[in-house]
């Protein structure tokens, strides 16, 4: 990532200096990335090719302000950390949001380790969900707080880890991840799979979410919610067309450069 590049990407997530790599630069930095930067899939619902580039991504996330899924949002967050001289580890994940207990889904996310001071610390912002908010030190069985509520980080006999939530029905398991590196093969792969596999969600449903100061906004098709914490304060229907839009640009401030065909298909 070139200087302008690292400039206009702070921009965008409201920081107007250069921040030293520190621990708490990292939890701005996700927190911030989080509340303004979308979790979107509509490119990949719409068929329009991916360009999973730095270059690419930067255009599509920084100048045109739109979203994308975690192989976008995670691939140039990456790129930004080193930008700020952080030593990153990008690392495969496998999602359980939507999966039976008894399933292992396929490695079709992509998340980063951080070390600092000898420590090694899992973020993430491209999870969407139940996701952390905040950075977590690489600690098996320790509980922490994110502002919404408890997660841990659970050690697999396979060695890699699974990061769970405490919700009101107990712990919910969000993914489990590996810590060995992934190279730029095992992303390629993962994300052709997402981006292109006729049973892929990402090409069935549309859907975006953001987080908010006190919870997180989502609509994935028709359905609208809001939550503050982990308590789910509002669903409503949202009828296609115009309403749709609205909403889309409302409250996710999207503004994206599509066509009147892709509008109309996105909108159905």
């Amino acid at each position: 990532m070139t200087i302008e590049q690292t400039k206009s990407y702070l921009h965008r997530l409201g920081i107007t200096d250069h921040p030293e790599p520190t621990l708490a630069t990292l939890r701005t930095l996700q927190n911030v990335h989080q509340c303004t930067v979308p979790f979107e899939n509509f490119d990949v619902y719409l068929r329009r090719p991916l360009d999973l580039s730095v270059t690419g991504i930067h255009d599509k996330i920084v100048r045109r302000k739109r979203g994308g899924y975690c192989f976008e949002l995670n691939t140039l967050y990456g790129a930004l950390l080193q930008a700020l001289d952080y030593e990153v580890r990008p690392v495969m994940g496998r999602v359980l949001i939507r999966t039976q207990p008894s399933f292992v889904p396929s490695r079709t996310h992509l998340l980063h380790l951080v070390k600092l001071d000898e420590a090694w610390y899992v973020t993430d912002v491209g999870l969407g969900g139940l996701a952390s908010r905040t950075p977590l030190p690489l600690i098996a069985d320790q509980v922490f707080t994110d502002g919404d509520g408890e997660l841990r980080l659970r050690p697999l006999r396979t060695g890699e880890y699974r990061l769970d939530r405490n919700t009101p029905d107990g712990w919910q398991a969000q993914c489990r991840f590996e810590t060995q590196p992934a190279f730029p093969s095992d992303i390629a792969q993962g994300n052709f799979y997402v981006e292109h596999s006729p049973t892929s969600h990402f090409r069935l449903h549309r859907f975006i979410g953001l987080f908010t100061p006190y919870g997180r906004i989502g609509l994935f098709d028709n359905q609208f919610s809001q939550r503050v914490g982990l308590t789910v304060t509002k669903r409503e229907e949202v009828a296609d067309g115009a309403t749709w839009l609205a909403t889309l640009r409302s409250q996710f401030g999207v503004k994206t450069e599509l066509d009147d065909l892709d509008w109309d298909r996105l909108a159905q």
